[in-house]
């Protein structure tokens, strides 16, 4: 420290008997040095570094950070951008290049970049793009999916409807190892996709694995069917569970007769699953006077009149006056009725008995009597009148 301190001094009385000029081109030589020191210091170290992965998405970023920094990687972050030294850029890419999820892209794509400028093509595959992103982001978020990509094939548009074309869309979806989609995740995939994109049918959606299965064959198709199908399905439980409370009942009533294992009955129905709705409309025979108008006319006229009889007509009167004039009265009633109405709206609902028939075994010899008391306690059992 003294001999660094001598040196100092000694260059600085250098410096105190040097005339003017020479001070100023010591300090412009000085300048020079401590520039080039800098620089080259600079790019020394800029040039230590180089590109491991660029345009990274927040979540690819953020895991390259933390998988560096677990193996103590001297890194440089600028923006989307990560740097580490040089001489490891190889060997890390190739390590670390599985760790990249292929991040997508939503929304902020329209955030980050001005509309200004722009054709409405260019804005339009910029929102398409966003759109896509957005997609993958929430298909990624469900717990089968490792991975998913959205291609979206945006529909033409006519001002004439016969002529506009719907989009068309595909899914690609990489399954997280040991999962397995049902058909109703990829139904609502397909649903999620659709309610998405504007003119997009459901029949123009596929769904592909990673193992090239195509996911969504006939999903879309067999729906409408398959509706139908499970209808008919809950219709024949409906019609077992009923024949079965009916065959339970019967043997339990038969077997304190018989035995339970002497006893065996079968009880088939015919149910009417149709709803039917019946609206009866009754009217009240006793009328009701809802309203009554009454029209009188007076007429007198000068001069002389044929005599005309009171009873010419049934609602006109026509009689001399003093003077030789006639007067003429007339008078016009309307009474109006209001009859009872009564409206009744009968919804019969699914599942009416139209039909029982029910067989009984009996191990053994039976009279014609015991037959008749079986057939009696039957009838009780399954409602037969």
């Amino acid at each position: 420290m003294g001999k660094l301190s001598e040196v100092f001094a000694k260059i600085k009385d250098k410096v105190k008997s040097m005339s003017v000029g020479q001070k100023i081109a010591f300090v412009l030589i000085f300048s020079i040095i401590l520039g080039f020191i800098i620089f080259y210091t600079s790019y020394s170290r800029a040039n230590k570094y180089g590109v491991l992965f660029s345009n990274l998405s927040a979540e690819d970023g953020n895991l390259i950070k933390q998988a560096l920094e677990d193996k103590n990687v001297d890194m440089k972050i600028e923006g989307n951008t990560i740097y580490v030294p040089k001489e490891q850029v190889d060997s890390l890419r190739l390590e670390l290049a599985g760790s990249l999820t292929g991040g997508s892209t939503g929304y902020e794509l329209l955030d980050e970049s001005s509309s200004f400028g722009m054709t409405d093509e260019q804005f339009n595959l910029q929102k398409l793009r966003a759109t896509q992103g957005e997609l993958e982001r929430t298909i990624k978020s469900f717990s089968q999916i490792k991975n998913a990509r959205v291609h979206i094939t945006p529909g033409q548009e006519s001002v004439f409807a016969k002529e506009a074309t719907p989009a068309k869309a595909a899914v690609y979806l990489e399954l997280k190892p040991g999962t397995k989609l049902t058909n109703d995740n990829v139904k609502s995939i397909i649903a999620l996709v659709s309610g998405s994109v504007g003119n997009l049918p459901k029949e123009n959606i596929e769904v592909i694995d990673d193992k090239l299965n195509l996911l969504s064959k006939g999903l879309v198709d067999d729906e409408d069917s398959s509706q139908l199908i499970g209808s008919l399905d809950k219709q024949q439980e409906t019609k077992k569970a009923f024949d079965k409370n009916l065959e339970e009942a019967a043997m339990e009533m038969l077997s304190l007769a018989f035995g339970k294992n002497n006893v065996n009955v079968t009880v088939n129905s015919k149910l009417d699953f149709d709803a039917k709705e019946k609206t009866v409309i009754s009217y009240d025979p006793n009328k009701v006077e809802a309203s009554s108008q009454i029209i009188r006319e007076n007429t007198t006229s000068g001069g002389s009149a044929p005599a005309q009889s009171p009873l010419d007509g049934n609602m006109n009167n026509t009689t001399p006056d003093g003077n030789g004039g006639t007067t003429s009265s007339s008078e016009n009633i309307t009474t109006n009725y209001k009859v009872g109405e009564t409206k009744e709206t009968v919804i019969s609902a699914p599942g009416k008995v139209e039909n029982i028939t029910a067989a009984v075994i009996v191990n053994g010899q039976l009279d014609e009597a015991t037959k008749e008391e079986v057939k009696k306690l039957m009838a009780g059992v399954i409602g037969y009148n």
